[in-house]
């Protein structure tokens, strides 16, 4: 089982202090779950709304501080989620990311990946997919390498 955390920037304090978010971390991770998992095999950010409280730098800023959290908590090291604008937008050009893997929503290029960024895990090409036994429609998604795969799951 992974965890999966939405972050909504217009819910986040500007000046939250590490010892508030990792308090927020434990209560949100509690009330969605009853209580933290305590192995999860992945980790995931989901960031796709720009913040209408708090700058560019300031939302780095904290999602830098909840990735840095999940990862001690956990052993882990998340997965950032986001379209690709966000990404090309926010994170690109940000070193401090480097390290964390990108799953990248993307849906104009589903024959082509070549416009993704070159360092993709999960890309997810289709938001309409369709499952037998699932009446609802569902996303689809590709893993770049099963080697990429095995080593998000150590």
């Amino acid at each position: 089982m992974g965890h999966t955390t939405i972050i909504v920037p217009t819910r986040t304090a500007p000046d939250a202090s590490e010892d508030e978010l990792n308090a927020a971390f434990q209560d949100n991770t509690r009330a969605v779950f009853g209580e933290t998992i305590a192995n999860p095999a992945l980790t995931v950010l989901d960031i796709e709304k720009y913040s209408k409280v708090q700058s560019i730098t300031s939302l780095k800023n904290g999602l830098l501080n909840w990735l840095s959290i999940v990862e001690a908590h956990y052993g882990v090291v998340p997965i950032i989620y986001t379209y690709s604008n966000f990404y090309e937008k926010v994170i690109t050009d940000d070193k401090r990311f480097k390290k964390y893997p990108i799953w990248i929503a993307h849906y104009s290029e589903k024959e082509n990946p070549k416009k993704l960024p070159s360092d993709w895990v999960f890309w997810q090409f289709c938001e309409d997919g369709r499952l037998e036994g699932i009446e609802t429609y569902v996303d689809i998604d590709l893993c770049s390498s099963a080697e990429k795969f095995k080593v998000l799951r150590k």
